[in-house]
């Protein structure tokens, strides 16, 4: 995933995210996946009196993966539109993300497809190395397509490290709970903040 965001104002950014995926297995494939406008949106700010953090972030999809591939289940060829509730509490050495979203799904011709009710709990653990975090997550959502039995939930360990104040680079391995999951994943990023 390629991600880039602009603060616009104190409170208020915007954002693309580009996926880049590789799918391996019986039906190999790699190409760039549905391209993401988001914009996000800080209510509260956690501060030492009340550490909790609350935003939304309003996101479209636009159909720009190639669904010949098969890439992604949400590769299905149509906008979508999302809102996500985004809580974050520190409980010092630990921060702890709770998002919750719903995405109303397009449907292309000849199919239908409900609309995606998304999870994820995360948590973030400082260490005793001081720029180096611990993250552990526990993610899922409905499945889209009716003809699937089982949604998808996965689970992922990784860590961060901070190089210098605007960089940091991080990386996590996770595996599906579900039939609907990828068996097993890996997610590498390098941020930089300027």
């Amino acid at each position: 995933m390629v991600d880039f965001t602009q603060g616009v104002i104190n409170n208020l950014d915007f954002g693309v995210s580009v996926p880049v995926i590789f799918k391996s297995g019986r039906d190999s494939s790699d190409g760039i996946g549905d391209i993401r406008i988001k914009s996000k949106l800080r209510f509260l700010k956690g501060r030492e009196a009340n550490p909790l953090s609350l935003s939304s972030q309003l996101f479209i999809k636009f159909p720009s993966c190639d669904r010949s591939k098969n890439l992604s289940p949400e590769c299905t060829g149509e906008p979508d539109v999302g809102l996500i509730g985004i809580a974050s509490k520190e409980f010092f050495p630990i921060l702890v993300h709770l998002n919750l979203g719903y995405v109303l799904t397009g449907n292309p011709n000849n199919q239908s497809f409900r609309d995606v009710f998304q999870y994820s709990l995360a948590f973030d653990i400082l260490t005793v190395i001081d720029p180096l975090h611990v993250i552990a997550e526990l993610a899922g959502e409905t499945q889209r397509n009716p003809s699937q039995p089982t949604d998808s939930v996965a689970v992922q360990f990784g860590a961060l490290y901070q190089l210098i104040s605007a960089l940091s680079i991080d990386g996590s391995f996770g595996f599906g709970l579900t039939d609907a999951s990828p068996d097993v994943f890996v997610n590498t990023g390098v941020t930089y903040r300027f």
